[in-house]
């Protein structure tokens, strides 16, 4: 970063030494590191001088000899072109808001990828049995004031693996299943413990946040494009 900028009245624009034809913009700062522009007689373009980088684009006009002798730097000598607080000025230009939105969204479908696939191998691998709602409980939420009002009803329901025989008992939170019924259940044989009654589930417990990732998504994105 250049330790002394100064401009006199002559057109001249002095850099750690090194004198420029030209004058300070102030009025409108670098956007990256927020420090004043340069302009260049001898390019017809600004820079900025702490990051070391032109502010204008060359034009494509192969007869212009401001552009096409232009070098790739504006201070070839300058040899710390951005510092640490180059980065930190940088940064603190950044809006974070659409980023966050953009990412917990892109979350939120990857975790929904990640749970579809585990339920698409599920099913594929599934057996089915019959089992029979034994008992019931009622469970109560906090606090305890509210206990009438957020109390939720539990039953047991027990099933037999075809392979093995082995009896297994599982808990829902339902009001539809009555004591005795029998239901039909989805197993994993591998892991009985892994189950549901079928029909209960599926794929449609995922829309809502895959609709929630992609909202976020699309927000965060168009967010950040209009900024």
């Amino acid at each position: 970063m250049p330790k002394k900028i100064t401009e006199d009245e002559h057109g001249f624009v002095t850099i750690d030494g090194q004198k420029i034809e030209g004058w300070i913009e102030e009025d409108t700062p670098c956007g990256i590191c927020n420090g004043p522009r340069i302009y260049s007689d001898d390019y017809d373009a600004f820079f900025c001088p702490r990051c070391n980088l032109w502010l204008e684009e060359a034009c494509k006009d192969p007869t212009c000899k401001n552009c096409r002798n232009r070098p790739e730097r504006p201070l070839p000598r300058v040899k710390n072109v951005r510092t640490r607080q180059n980065i930190i000025n940088a940064l603190k230009h950044v809006h974070y808001a659409p980023i966050i939105i953009f990412f917990v969204g892109f979350i939120i479908l990857v975790f929904c990828g990640v749970k579809i696939t585990s339920l698409t191998n599920f099913y594929r691998n599934a057996e089915s049995s019959y089992g029979i709602v034994l008992s019931e409980r009622w469970v109560y939420g906090w606090p305890e004031v509210l206990a009438e009002e957020r109390e939720t009803r539990m039953v047991t329901v027990q099933f037999r693996t075809l392979d093995s025989g082995q009896w297994v008992n599982f808990e829902v939170g339902t009001d539809k299943l009555r004591l005795g019924e029998k239901v039909k259940v989805l197993y994993n044989p591998a892991n009985p413990t892994q189950n549901e009654i079928e029909g209960w589930r599926g794929y449609s417990w995922w829309y809502f946040p895959i609709a929630v990732g992609i909202a976020f998504v699309i927000w965060g994105f168009l967010w950040y494009k209009v900024l």
